[in-house]
């Protein structure tokens, strides 16, 4: 069991990588004008935790826009009660924001309840894993999201070595449950994988049934090709620029050094292609997705 100091540190607890999107968000807005209201979507929010983050730092980064917050999640993932609970957290850190009208609850395959092009920015927090309908998801990112803005999301893919959610290697190549639910059992019984911090009434069966159903059912990887044929097929540009500075960010904290607030804006683009196609296979990639208007067809 938990206590409530450890609860609270745990929530209070600031997140390499929400450190690392605001990076890329705070990088990328110096494309908004002085003055303009700026709405971001949390496509994905789960605890509101990324965006009660945002909602505090972005201001102070850059006080020249307005922001305007915003996110959602699916009923798959995040039960009322949950749900409700993150957004009572939200209203007691800044009850001048009407959350309730800001945060939605919606089912996975439906659409998402906003506008044409009403975000300048969209973001993401290791959400695409869990997508069962990727098609829907770009999709949806290149309906709402505004011309000029961008959409900016942290994604593990296929290539990763090691399952983050259950700690063991190539947990997620394995789709037949029992042998997926032996594996686990067999690094548990070794010391290895999340297993160590289940609860002491829970057995390694028990816990080794459970997390290898979440996987099979809750995790839908992707590989990298597939990732580049998504965004074309929904007329979005991307790139990968920023997945060293995630990184780069975990190395600070483990350092003790501070995190950066903000990111070069010249890249080299040998090294930002040679460590995605190195960095894919350790935790994900950073993908950073716009509508373009650089091209301009000739006229007759």
């Amino acid at each position: 069991m938990i206590d409530g100091a450890s609860r609270k540190k745990r929530r209070t607890t600031v997140h390499v990588a929400h450190q690392h999107l605001l990076g890329v968000i705070n990088t990328e807005s110096v494309r908004f004008e002085a003055g303009q209201l700026v709405r971001i979507l949390d496509a994905g929010c789960g605890s509101c935790r990324l965006l009660a983050f945002l909602a505090e730092n972005l201001p102070r980064s850059n006080s020249t826009v307005t922001y305007e917050f915003y996110g959602f999640d699916v009923y798959d993932f995040w039960p009322l009660a949950d749900f409700g609970e993150a957004i009572d957290d939200l209203a007691r850190q800044f009850p001048e924001i009407s959350w309730q009208d800001r945060i939605s609850r919606i089912p996975m395959q439906d659409n998402w309840p906003y506008p044409d092009a009403y975000f300048d920015v969209i973001i993401s927090n290791q959400v695409g894993e869990h997508l069962n309908n990727h098609d829907h998801f770009f999709s949806e990112i290149a309906r709402c999201l505004a011309p000029s803005g961008f959409s900016v999301n942290l994604f593990p893919l296929r290539h990763v070595i090691m399952e983050w959610h259950v700690l063991v290697p190539f947990a997620h190549r394995i789709k037949n449950f029992d042998v997926l639910k032996a594996f686990i059992a067999a690094c548990a019984s070794i010391g290895k994988g999340a297993a160590r911090r289940r609860a002491a009434s829970v057995s390694v069966d028990a816990y080794s049934a459970n997390r290898a159903e979440y996987v099979i059912k809750y995790t839908h990887y992707i590989s990298y090709s597939e990732l580049l044929t998504l965004s074309k097929r929904h007329g979005l540009l991307l790139s990968m620029r920023y997945t060293k500075e995630f990184y780069t960010q975990k190395i600070r904290r483990i350092l003790s050094r501070p995190v950066a607030v903000t990111y070069a804006r010249k890249r080299s683009l040998f090294g930002d292609w040679l460590l995605v196609f190195l960095l894919r296979y350790v935790q994900g990639v950073t993908v950073v997705l716009e509508k373009g208007g650089h091209f301009r067809p000739k006229s007759r």
